[in-house]
C-alpha cells in the first residue's frame, strides 16, 4: 500500500518559532487533509496493516540542508492520521 502526502506546514517543525494556537491549528488541519487523502484512496473499507510494519518515508527537498530528525517529527500528525483511519494499530501504553 502506498500513500503520497503534502509536505506538511513548516509550522509543525520542531524549529518553529509559530505560536502553540497556530502550530496546534497547523497540526489539526494537516491530520484531516492526511485522513482524507487515505478515504479517497479506499472510500468505504480501508485495510489494516497487521504488526510488524514497516515504513518508508521519502522527502523530496530542494537543494539546501535537512535535518531528517525535524522531518520525522513534523510527520506525527500523518502517523495519527494512519491510525486513526485503521490503517495501522494503535501503539499506545494504556495505564
Amino acid at each position: 500500500m502506498r500513500y503520497e502526502f503534502p509536505w506538511p506546514p513548516r509550522a509543525l517543525s520542531p524549529n518553529s518559532r509559530a505560536h502553540w494556537r497556530q502550530v496546534a491549528r497547523m497540526k489539526a488541519n494537516y491530520k484531516e487533509h492526511c485522513g482524507w487523502i487515505i478515504r479517497g484512496e479506499y472510500h468505504d473499507t480501508v485495510p489494516q496493516v497487521r504488526p510488524p510494519v514497516a515504513a518508508q518515508v521519502t522527502f523530496v527537498c530542494d537543494a539546501r540542508r535537512r535535518d531528517s530528525d525535524n522531518h520525522m517529527a513534523m510527520l506525527k500528525p500523518m502517523w495519527d492520521a494512519l491510525v486513526e483511519m485503521g490503517v495501522l494499530e494503535d501503539d499506545s501504553t494504556t495505564s
